[in-house]
């Protein structure tokens, strides 16, 4: 019986993981003084994004430029996002490619460190000199 109990608390403990990431994400935002504390640190972060998580284990992340959708799934503190599909937000861009090339899901699922309310990636490491990270900051 003991081990049923401890079994069943495990159970609804990793319910609650999966159930805390979800809602919606948006870009980190920095006020002038932080923005030229990076700066000077050389450290750079993405703006403009955001990040659907759905109960269903699906999600839909937001760029400048175009739109993901796929699976989400969570490895102690990691959440990997599975594409499925990777789209233009322009219509035109769609019907015809951008120097006649679509965008396509990578072959490795994109990662985020989860840290409370917070997601964040090392984006590219060492552009011009700055590490340029992806925080997204859970808004709902």
């Amino acid at each position: 019986m003991r081990y049923l109990l401890i079994l069943g608390l495990f159970f609804l403990l990793s319910c609650k993981n999966n159930q805390s990431i979800t809602g919606k994400y948006e870009s980190k935002k920095f006020n002038s003084i932080q923005n030229k504390s990076n700066s000077l640190r050389k450290v750079a972060y993405t703006t403009g994004s955001s990040l659907k998580i759905n109960n269903d284990s699906s999600y839909e992340m937001i760029n400048c430029g175009n739109i993901m959708k796929g699976n989400w799934k969570v490895v102690q503190d990691t959440l990997f996002l599975f594409c499925k599909s990777n789209e233009y937000r322009s219509d035109s861009l769609n019907a015809y490619g951008f120097n006649g090339k679509q965008l396509k899901c990578y072959d490795k699922p994109d990662f985020f460190i989860i840290n409370g309310d917070e997601l964040c990636q090392v984006f590219k490491e060492k552009q011009n000199g700055y590490s340029i990270y992806k925080c997204l900051i859970k808004r709902e």
